[in-house]
């Protein structure tokens, strides 16, 4: 009996020894491939000496995780438009002598005569430097510019004693006579923002993956308009400059959950910025009356601290193993504690700048369109 269960015990030690030097063989290539216990790796599958993953999609070919961090560069196409930036510069309004001498209301006998800017076409660019599956640093470089105009003319034939009503115009006229039949007007937004984040991965399965990001932004906003106002035999014109520079922290999120069988995915990310800066502001009326001198000329500059919200979520597709990646998706991004063009004129008309209603105190100004990135991955 001794005899026989030594027997047994020594072929069950060398089933188990050579159950251990088959294991350790299938082990070899996939560490020589980087499938080991990284956060949230699932266990691969084994064919002979090649290492997949358990879906269809990319099989026998080993690749990393669809969501690893990859070295790569992308551009992006941007589709946008301003919101909260329209401007008016005029409207056209009877009893205009009653309300110069004795502060009769006005009588309007049309729209209002706004410049806002609507969809234009501009771009986003960066590379990506991966440090592992996990971890990676990104440069962002995104540029905006849209703008408008508009004008509008009027025979006093058809109008009567109507006459178009200079709302960017500090002082009014202030003869009744003077008040314009031509008006017209251009407004501009420009901004550009350079980003630097730290990625890694906060949890992963192995169908998607949710980043956090750390890191910098430089932030310029540049806002430009004019108007001039003539049809009387004077010309009058205003023009006015908002500028915006600063640099700060960000962080957030974004995450990524890819098909099973396919190609395709869905994005999000969230970000916030706090970025610190100086806004400079600049004002001036000119007449015909005396060229040579500016009846108005002034300037505001002010300390913040502008919180920019950047929002995004879409679809893409990524060829297998990951190398191009087409992705697009609508996105928003909110600028808040800014000061805008309308706030800095109305707050030039009023003489208030302090904080108070109607004063400079605060605005938002947002951003919203389409987005459609190709991206180059290594």
């Amino acid at each position: 009996m001794n005899t026989l269960g030594q027997r047994f015990a020594l072929v069950i030690t060398g089933l188990l020894l050579v159950t251990h030097a088959q294991a350790q063989d299938y082990l070899a290539p996939v560490e020589d491939a980087r499938v080991s216990s990284r956060v949230g790796w699932e266990e691969p599958v084994f064919d002979g000496q090649y290492a997949y993953e358990k879906t269809d999609f990319a099989k026998e070919v080993y690749c990393q995780p669809r969501w690893a961090h990859r070295t790569g560069v992308f551009g992006e196409y941007l589709l946008l438009r301003p919101r909260d930036s329209e401007v008016a510069y005029g409207v056209l309004a009877d009893n205009v002598g009653n309300f110069l001498e004795t502060g009769e209301n006005l009588i309007q006998r049309s729209r209002v005569f706004l410049v806002d800017p609507g969809y234009s076409s501009n771009y986003r660019l960066g590379g990506t430097l991966a440090f592992s599956d996990c971890s990676s640093l990104r440069l962002t470089y995104s540029s905006y510019y849209g703008s408008d105009r508009d004008a509008r003319s009027f025979d006093p034939q058809n109008v009567g004693d109507a006459r178009i009503v200079p709302i960017s115009l500090h002082p009014f006229p202030q003869d009744a006579s003077q008040f314009p039949l031509d008006a017209q007007a251009r407004s501009a937004i420009q901004y550009k923002t350079a980003d630097v984040d730290f990625r890694s991965v906060l949890w992963a399965s192995e169908l998607g993956a949710l980043n956090y990001l750390v890191g910098g932004r430089y932030a310029h906003l540049d806002q430009r308009y004019a108007s001039l106002y003539g049809g009387t035999g004077m010309a009058e014109q205003a023009d006015s400059r908002v500028r915006f520079d600063g640099g700060g922290l960000r962080f957030g999120l974004d995450g990524e959950r890819h098909h099973s069988r396919s190609g395709f995915l869905l994005y999000g990310h969230s970000v916030v910025s706090l970025v610190a800066g100086q806004f400079h502001a600049r004002y001036q009326y000119e007449s015909d009356l005396n060229p040579s001198v500016p009846v108005v000329d002034t300037g505001w500059n002010a300390d913040r601290i502008v919180s920019t919200l950047d929002l995004e979520l879409g679809v893409g597709w990524q060829s297998r193993c990951g190398h191009l990646r087409v992705t697009s998706g609508y996105m928003i991004s909110s600028w808040f504690n800014s000061v805008t063009t309308d706030q800095w004129l109305r707050a030039v008309g009023r003489n208030n700048y302090v904080g108070q209603p109607d004063g400079m105190s605060y605005d938002t100004l947002m951003f919203d369109g389409l987005t459609v990135r190709a991206e180059l991955r290594f």
